[in-house]
């Protein structure tokens, strides 16, 4: 949350003054899931290509405000990233 000038002092606003309908987690996940954003496609392929999304997305939700974590993630992603393309070639992909 950005705050204004006057408060350049408040880093973090404690949990007890953050209004719980502002946050995220309030939603039930189908709600907001990145999963549903493209609900038009119900394939297998589709299913699990938004598990991954979300997956991802979790998981940089959580390493917000952790660098050496964010780079740890980033990394472990480009070596999934090498091993995917070494085993999987172009002709794998389906039109």
């Amino acid at each position: 949350m950005q705050l204004r000038s006057r408060y350049k002092k408040v880093e973090k606003i404690p949990d007890e003054y953050v209004s719980r309908r502002w946050i995220k987690g309030v939603l039930p996940k189908t709600v907001y899931g990145i999963a549903n954003m493209y609900a038009s496609d119900n394939s297998d392929m589709s299913a699990k290509r938004n598990d991954v999304l979300d997956l991802v997305s979790q998981c940089m939700d959580r390493l917000r405000g952790y660098l050496n974590g964010f780079v740890s993630f980033a990394q472990q992603i480009r070596e999934m990233k090498v091993e995917v393309f070494e085993n999987y070639p172009v002709e794998g992909i389906l039109p």
